[in-house]
């Protein structure tokens, strides 16, 4: 149900999938995806994050049986736990970036790339809230240039957002905020216009996800750390 998007019966599954094995960390973290899908963000974070703390309790019972294994069959379970730990991690990741949380997100997007450093979809996400952070050190650098009304060095600080974080749905907050330190000094044509360009990206990436929330793992596209 997960896989055709259809997040109200994945949901309802999941939940009584969840109450008969509340302790299976996959379980967890397929829960989690899908409520981060539907917006429901706080709930996913504690999912992923239970989903990790019974990863990790999973570890140590396996350690107690690994003797038993042989060596080939150690290293697939070890391959296939960095790959749901990553998964869980990178899962974690979205919800918190959906939440503004940049600095958390780039945590478990950074401790999902160390298991998988050559993985695309991670590298884009760790740069990508990386970009976010820096956006939003310009977005408060300009505000404070609009409160004490230097508009033209308030206007100058988000050109310089939309230059260099090639986000686009970002920028349609960045283009109201400049289109105000134009009408504050009086440049209106230059106001209009960035209402106008606003607008058009609103209905263009309105529904934009937030960095990493689709990452997929699979054998083929990840490379483990060794």
């Amino acid at each position: 149900a997960l896989a055709k998007n259809n997040l109200i019966d994945a949901k309802k599954l999941l939940d009584l999938l969840v109450g008969v094995h509340p302790l299976d960390p996959k379980l967890r973290i397929d829960r989690a995806h899908c409520l981060m899908k539907s917006g429901h963000l706080l709930e996913s974070l504690w999912d992923s994050t239970m989903a990790l703390a019974t990863l990790d309790d999973r570890n140590q019972v396996d350690l107690n049986s690994e003797e038993e294994s042989s060596m080939a069959e150690s290293l697939k379970k070890v391959r296939n736990k960095q790959i749901l730990r990553s998964r869980i991690l990178s899962v974690r990741a979205g919800a918190y970036a959906a939440l503004h949380k940049y600095g958390k997100a780039r945590d478990d997007y950074e401790s999902a790339l160390e298991l998988f450093p050559t993985h695309p979809d991670l590298q884009k996400a760790v740069q990508d809230v990386k970009m976010l952070i820096y956006a939003g050190k310009l977005v408060k650098q300009s505000k404070e240039l609009f409160a004490k009304h230097k508009y033209f060095k308030a206007a100058s600080v988000l050109t310089t957002f939309l230059k260099k974080i090639p986000l686009p749905h970002l920028h349609i907050s960045v283009l109201c905020n400049r289109s105000a330190c134009y009408l504050a000094s009086r440049e209106y044509g230059k106001c209009v216009a960035d209402c106008t360009r606003a607008l058009n990206f609103f209905h263009a990436f309105k529904d934009q996800p937030p960095p990493g929330s689709d990452i997929h793992f699979s054998q083929e596209n990840v490379t483990p750390r060794t």
